[in-house]
């Protein structure tokens, strides 16, 4: 369904239209029709472009069951393929069928947006792959990525010097490789961070959630000299706020901390945002 200027959304995310995604959070949709307004449901917008380049604005209800488990769409897969988009949200492969926003038929990445229940595609040929995740070389892991699966990226050295591991994926709804670092619980610390080269002792010592002093830091495009110290998950934390941060690590039972998923009463929730690839 086309959208137009007579379409009234309320509180909807322009941030994720403008980046070319589509939102999570569902609004109330109305169309006016012969002077009135007429209720659409809950749904969401998404930026649609064309192959002349020209952006339109497509609005996608909600839809009571997956779009997967509806005819046509079902036929599309075989049961090892639905069982992997119920159970993971993304196909873990590409498939040949017809990308929904170009209409052309082509091998795609294909994801379930969680809010709406609707299949989202996106065209192998329309993603240039990154060769590099916070600048680690992922190899010859770009040609297992291009087919759609995840792969494991390990030991990123981050310019505050941690060292992260993670996983990496296309995802269909953001139309871009996503990345989610596995918050390894075992913190481990570069030789330099924040641009200042530190001694094995420092390192342990950060390492082990200490609180060390460390002048001439790179933060922020100022250089500052005062305490750093790591959080339980792995945040670097300066000044006071190091100071003052009570760590759990060590305690019998540590509360841990969980993931919250927020849920309406009828609505699936909204899906986990995914790591900014640098």
């Amino acid at each position: 369904m086309g959208l137009n200027k007579e379409i009234l959304l309320e509180n909807q995310s322009m941030g994720d239209i403008l980046k070319g995604r589509i939102p999570n959070k569902l609004v109330p949709l109305k169309h006016k029709m012969d002077g009135r307004w007429v209720d659409l449901g809950l749904g969401t917008i998404s930026p649609i472009r064309d192959d002349a380049g020209n952006v339109q604005l497509r609005i996608f209800t909600r839809l009571d069951e997956p779009q997967y488990k509806i005819s046509p769409y079902k036929e599309l897969f075989t049961d090892k393929e639905i069982e992997r988009l119920e159970t993971d949200g993304h196909l873990g492969s590409t498939k040949k069928m017809k990308d929904f926003t170009s209409g052309r038929e082509c091998e795609c990445y294909v994801s379930v947006h969680e809010a709406t229940n609707r299949l989202t595609t996106l065209p192998v040929d329309a993603l240039t792959l990154p060769t590099r995740i916070y600048g680690k070389e992922i190899g010859d892991d770009i040609e297992a990525l291009r087919s759609g699966k995840e792969i494991f990226v390990e030991d990123i050295h981050l310019k505050d010097g941690r060292v992260i591991s993670g996983h990496a994926r296309v995802d269909a709804n953001r139309g871009d490789v996503v990345f989610r670092n596995d918050n390894n619980p075992h913190l481990r610390i570069h030789d330099t961070v924040f641009g200042v080269k530190i001694s094995a002792d420092i390192q342990a010592k950060l390492a082990n959630h200490e609180v060390v002093f460390i002048p001439g830091m790179k933060v922020s495009g100022k250089t500052i000299s005062t305490d750093l110290r790591y959080s339980d998950t792995g945040r670097p934390l300066f000044g006071n706020n190091a100071r003052n941060y009570r760590s759990r690590l060590g305690e019998e039972n540590p509360r841990p901390r969980q993931r919250v998923r927020r849920r309406l009463p009828s609505l699936p929730g909204a899906q986990p945002k995914g790591m900014k690839i640098g």
